[in-house]
């Protein structure tokens, strides 16, 4: 498919099914549709070679503005059971659910050089039970926009991996989160601004061992040469839970920038549960020093990046050039 419009769906804008191997989209906008705006789901059959490039989503999932009380987050821009997944220079503004997000029994998905900005839910879900996964020079901010915002007044994180369990067996042989890399990506101005998620609930009549919430388990993650910048919206600035019921979680966050001068009031800086995680070079500002991880640094915001507290009324205001280093 090439140089599409697809807009006012009542459903999925874009999906792509079992038997949709080696399908191509480029230079397409999908805009205003009541579910997401792509959806790429084999239901148990792994769909191959699957490429979006040059895509552009927005006010999509907007059965959250529709429905009076909404049955589930519908994913802007979503896949389960892909192999092979690349999404190159594409783009999610202004969505109602989860921004982009490598789900269920995905195994090889890049996101490289696309835009997220202002999604109500979280913006990139790097890994849900998804494997190989490169998230790689990606843009991602949050302007505070009301019409994007939860509820509860709160914001999605900017990048996440989290592995969601449910209270019986359906998902006991689906993989955990392995091998996911997130490289060069700027997020700036997020609820979160990047955490690995942890939370269990033990739920009544659910048999032995089988809970709700998070169970993440990866071994191997890589959070490299990245810039966070926390906003006035920000209730946490790197959120990394450790596994709850013993599987511990491992992997490294090296050489990033993190800003942390301007955060929402109680906002908690740095959660180093998961103590497996290691931390290398990175550059805190507004980290207090006692809580600086070992081999890393402090380092003012103003000798840091060009104009990293730059506000931000609308999406206009966003400069890239801003978070550069100085």
């Amino acid at each position: 498919m090439r140089g599409f419009t697809i807009r006012n769906v009542p459903g999925q804008g874009v999906a792509v099914a079992a038997g949709g191997d080696r399908f191509l989209m480029v230079d397409c906008t999908i805009h205003d549709c009541y579910s997401g705006g792509f959806g790429l789901n084999g239901m148990g059959t792994p769909v191959h070679d699957v490429t979006l490039r040059r895509v552009s989503i927005s006010r999509v999932a907007r059965s959250w503005v529709v429905q009076t009380r909404p049955t589930n987050v519908s994913g802007c821009c979503l896949v389960r059971w892909g192999r092979n997944v690349l999404f190159d220079e594409c783009s999610v503004v202004g969505g109602y659910g989860e921004g982009m997000a490598a789900g269920v029994e995905t195994i090889g998905m890049v996101v490289r050089n696309c835009l997220v900005a202002d999604t109500m839910h979280l913006a990139i879900y790097a890994a849900n039970r998804a494997q190989n996964v490169l998230v790689e020079g990606c843009v991602i901010f949050h302007t505070g926009d009301p019409e994007y915002t939860q509820g509860d007044g709160d914001i999605g994180t900017g990048i996440i991996v989290g592995d969601e369990t449910r209270p019986d067996t359906k998902d006991d042989r689906w993989q955990h989160a392995e091998n996911v890399e997130v490289r060069g990506c700027l997020v700036v101005g997020n609820g979160g601004l990047f955490g690995v998620r942890n939370n269990l609930k033990k739920v009544d009549g659910a048999g032995p061992g089988q809970y709700d919430g998070y169970e993440t388990r990866i071994q191997n993650l890589w959070v490299h040469h990245c810039t966070f910048v926390g906003g006035p919206d920000t209730k946490t600035g790197v959120g990394l839970n450790e596994n709850m019921i013993g599987f511990k979680v491992r992997g490294r966050f090296e050489n990033n920038v993190v800003i942390l001068d301007r955060m929402r009031e109680g906002a908690v800086l740095l959660n180093r549960e998961a103590a497996g995680v290691t931390f290398a070079g990175n550059a805190w500002s507004g980290l207090p020093a006692g809580n600086v991880p070992m081999g890393d640094y402090t380092v003012a915001v103003d000798e840091a990046l060009v104009n990293a507290l730059a506000e931000l009324p609308n999406r206009e205001a966003f400069k890239i050039d801003n978070y550069r280093p100085r």
